[in-house]
């Protein structure tokens, strides 16, 4: 591929640019404050679950307070009934005995649902309660991701501003490198993660590890100006500058 060295050089410009980029998006992934939220988020769930667990109970015994009440409300009607008898001494002998045994028994079934009434009320007591505070934090964790997301979307916007200058930047430099050009990159870049043009001065490859046999040297430095040059082994673009080329050969 032929492409002028001014061009060429354009292709730096885009690798920083992108390079730029890649670390404000990689910032915009990474920011703290998205995990905290899934944290927070996680724990609220949890929550959220545990709090329908206890309307459900809330609701049971209010229920069996319901249940309760109504049968101590027809054996304390039974008992009322059963002592006016007796006490009227409607019946005969045996009537009347079998009256203050039914009594002594009702009696009994009286302060047994008093003591499990008790029991159901303080039980619902205590569920309220741990809903109440379940439903207080539920609404705090509520309240401290809205903020949290708030800021977390203050943070991306800032990045997504402090990108706008290298977009800008990459914009006038794919006009300089031409269409050809910019594809060429684009595709070497996306091949090997994120580098697709490399400045060489000299004999030495710019903030990169990059070694060249003697064959491959020295077709680099007998290749044309406007010969796009890649290397052997990564295929990335090497863009000689203009002096680097004439010190070359």
């Amino acid at each position: 591929m032929k492409a002028s060295p001014e061009s060429q050089l354009a292709l730096l410009e885009m690798q920083e640019c992108d390079t730029a980029l890649a670390r404000l998006s990689f910032e915009a992934k990474n920011l703290p404050l998205h995990a905290q939220i899934e944290e927070i988020s996680s724990r609220r769930d949890d929550l959220t679950r545990i709090v329908a667990s206890l309307q459900g109970q809330v609701g049971d015994f209010k229920r069996l307070q319901e249940r309760n009440q109504g049968d101590l409300e027809k054996v304390q009607a039974r008992h009322k009934v059963q002592t006016q008898r007796l006490e009227a001494g409607q019946g005969d002998l045996r009537e009347l005995r079998t009256m203050q045994e039914e009594i002594a028994v009702l009696n009994r079934r009286v302060e047994k649902l008093e003591e499990e009434m008790l029991q159901v009320e303080e039980d619902l007591e205590e569920t309220e309660g741990k809903l109440a505070s379940a439903r207080s934090t539920t609404d705090s964790m509520t309240s401290e991701i809205e903020s949290l997301r708030r800021e977390r979307d203050q943070q991306v916007a800032q990045l997504r501003a402090d990108a706008q200058p290298y977009i800008e930047r990459r914009k006038k430099a794919m006009e300089i490198a031409g269409a050809e050009l910019t594809a060429e990159y684009d595709a070497i870049r996306k091949a090997t993660g994120g580098i697709g043009a490399v400045e060489l001065r000299g004999r030495v490859a710019q903030n990169v590890n990059l070694q060249f046999t003697p064959t491959e040297w020295e077709k680099i430095r007998n290749a044309a100006p406007d010969e796009v040059v890649t290397s052997e082994d990564m295929e990335w673009i090497l863009v000689r500058r203009p002096a680097e080329v004439e010190e070359a050969k």
